[in-house]
């Protein structure tokens, strides 16, 4: 399965060109997005029937970014300072669509936040069909050690 790098699920709404073109990556075909799904869970199950809609295969959701400019605006790795949330998210997501939602996060926030283990639960209560943990955590950044015995 291939899945895109991530996708801005508020330009998959609002129809920007250069978001779309992202479904023409491998061959005209649309196997997997990888959305940065934003903090209206109410629209998330909206975005994601756009997704499904495109010709997805799959829904990837992104909780392991670091990147600043992405967690800054509670997407990315912000989502899982806040499970509750993050869960209400795929829970919106997964009642809307017929397609897998997947989730990949890291460890968690900080040496302080690892809340991997809690939050992977919680999504897979919500409906995920799969979860990806990266054994570093956000402030880690891709530096230092993962955490394999968390994995």
């Amino acid at each position: 399965m291939v899945v895109t790098e991530m996708v801005s699920s508020e330009g998959l709404v609002r129809g920007i060109d250069r978001t779309l073109e992202y479904r023409r990556i491998h061959g005209g075909g649309a196997p997997g997005f990888d959305p940065d799904f934003r903090r209206r869970p109410g629209d998330d199950g909206r975005r994601a029937q756009i997704v499904e809609g495109l010709g997805a295969d799959i829904i990837d959701v992104n909780m392991g970014c670091p990147v600043r400019k992405i967690a800054r605006h509670n997407a990315g790795c912000s989502l899982m300072r806040e499970p509750e949330h993050a869960a209400s998210v795929i829970a919106a997501m997964t009642k809307k669509v017929r397609i897998p939602v997947t989730v990949k996060m890291r460890a968690g926030w900080n040496d302080e936040s690892i809340n991997a283990p809690d939050l992977a639960k919680r999504v897979e209560d919500a409906g995920a069909a799969a979860v990806a943990v990266h054994g570093r955590t956000a402030a880690q950044s891709y530096s230092g050690n993962a955490d394999w015995s968390l994995i």
